[in-house]
């Protein structure tokens, strides 16, 4: 039970290492988004973003729903949003000591 949990955790923090979907978590943290409107907040091409949140659907971090012809994301685990804060005020707090 514990190895599928760990490999779990390291699936997710797998997701998690590549910035653009980082940025992308936080994009998504207040409210879900239609692809275009990511594209734009993250500055990607939409084919390429399309990579990433299939990447992020496949690990069960974010879920869609189409309305017409519009796609929309949302975070399933709004508990990265805290996490990723977190990450982000360490890194700025440590950035000088290199």
């Amino acid at each position: 039970k514990n190895a599928e949990y760990f490999q779990r955790c390291g699936e997710v923090l797998n997701i998690l290492s590549n910035a653009k979907r980082v940025e992308v978590v936080l994009a998504l943290s207040n409210n879900e988004r239609s692809v275009k409107q990511l594209a734009h907040q993250v500055n990607l091409s939409q084919s390429a973003l399309f990579q990433h949140l299939a990447k992020m659907r496949d690990a069960g971090v974010v879920e869609t729903r189409r309305h017409g012809l519009v796609v929309y994301y949302r975070l399933i685990m709004p508990e990265l949003v805290g996490l990723l804060k977190d990450v982000v005020l360490f890194v700025k707090l440590n950035s000088n000591k290199a």
